[in-house]
C-alpha cells in the first residue's frame, strides 16, 4: 500500500448480516393498511423466543415455540388500530409485531397507548 492509498471500506450492509431482511420486516409492518396509519418511529430487532419470554414472562407472545426459533419483533409508535376498518375505536400509540422470520407474517401482536414507546422492546438482546 502506497502511501496516501485508501482502500473503500465494505458495504454498510456488510456490518449487519440482516440489514436487508430487518428492512422488510420494518416495511412489512409499515404497510398494514387500515392498522398502520401513521408510523412515527419503527424500528426490528431479530431474538429467539427465549428473549421474548425473558423479557415479557407472562406476556410472551409465543410460547407454544421452541426457545431457539428466531423472530423478528417490530415495534411501532404512531397511530395505530388493532384491526383494519375499526376506524371508530380509539387509535393506539403504539404497537409490537412479532413476525415469522421466514414469511414475515404476524404471528402475534400488541398493543398500547401506555407510553409512546415499548418499554420492553429496547430491552431485548439480539443474539
Amino acid at each position: 500500500m502506497t502511501c496516501g492509498s485508501h482502500s473503500p471500506g465494505p458495504p454498510a450492509l456488510a456490518s449487519d448480516p440482516n440489514a436487508e431482511e430487518k428492512q422488510r420486516a420494518i416495511e412489512r409492518v409499515a404497510s398494514l393498511r387500515g392498522i398502520v396509519i401513521r408510523a412515527d418511529r419503527i424500528d426490528a430487532k431479530l431474538v429467539t423466543r427465549g428473549e421474548l419470554h425473558r423479557v415479557l414472562g407472562d406476556r410472551d407472545f409465543a410460547p407454544e415455540m421452541p426457545a431457539d426459533v428466531r423472530l423478528w419483533v417490530v415495534a411501532v409508535e404512531g397511530l395505530i388500530y388493532r384491526n383494519r376498518g375499526q376506524l371508530a375505536a380509539d387509535p393506539f400509540r403504539w404497537a409490537v409485531y412479532v413476525l415469522d422470520r421466514s414469511s414475515l407474517e404476524p404471528i402475534a401482536a400488541q398493543y398500547s397507548s401506555d407510553g409512546s414507546w415499548p418499554a420492553h422492546f429496547d430491552q431485548l438482546r439480539t443474539p
